[in-house]
């Protein structure tokens, strides 16, 4: 248990004083750190098949990952330096780029790139603010009915092999995992919202009863 508080005080326990961005930052700390631990074990599985298949390997390069890596791990130094909220939007962004990048090159349709602007939406909202999520929203929809139109064109032809290779079991697995990742977000944030109200009410109640007891005083 020492141990484990000790990992959340270094890399998890949001370091602001503002307890708006606390939060935001806490969840923010909590997705940079998944993202380290899942590209870290991306770079260890592909340098073991990189080393073991040697020229026959025709994978994601390690040191794409590594770069991956340490991109990720630079994002959370830095928010762990109180610079969560400028960090935010930088994660905003990678992810924003991400999703246009998906939609032009697999098509406007792919589902895992409509779950990745649910995720980029959900995630702009609680990160930063509801305004941010209304941009990005506006910004996806206009780029998704841009790539459409330009599809039915014939200006461009993404690229749609997965609509004819067969069902494969990885990609209800993606689908799944991004599914359990808004969950968990807007879980975390709806549960620092209680907390936040719990502590207001506590608060108030405490307010209360100094008010009346500095009453009685008065007319003592």
């Amino acid at each position: 248990m020492r141990i484990l508080n000790l990992f959340i005080k270094i890399f998890i326990h949001p370091v602001s004083s503002d307890a708006d961005q606390a939060r935001r930052e806490f969840i923010l700390n909590i997705l940079l750190l998944g993202a380290v631990l899942l590209t870290g074990i991306a770079f260890i599985a592909n340098s073991i098949y990189f080393l073991y298949l040697g020229p026959a390997y025709k994978g994601l390069s390690p040191f794409v990952t590594l770069g991956t890596l340490l991109f990720f791990s630079l994002l959370l130094f830095f928010s762990r330096k109180n610079k969560s909220r400028f960090i935010s939007y930088i994660f905003i962004i990678l992810l924003f780029a991400l999703s246009i990048f998906a939609g032009y090159t697999f098509g406007p349709d792919l589902p895992e790139g409509l779950l990745l602007d649910a995720i980029l939406i959900v995630f702009s909202g609680i990160l930063i603010n509801s305004f941010a999520a209304f941009l990005v929203s506006s910004a996806i929809s206009i780029f998704i009915l841009f790539f459409s139109e330009l599809q039915l064109m014939g200006a461009y032809v993404p690229q749609t092999l997965w609509k004819t290779q067969p069902f494969r079991l990885t990609d209800i697995i993606v689908n799944v995992i991004s599914l359990m990742l808004i969950f968990v977000v807007s879980w975390m944030f709806n549960r620092e919202l209680v907390q936040a109200l719990k502590r207001a009410r506590r608060s108030e109640k405490e307010l209360r009863q100094q008010r009346d007891l500095l009453e009685e005083k008065v007319e003592e």
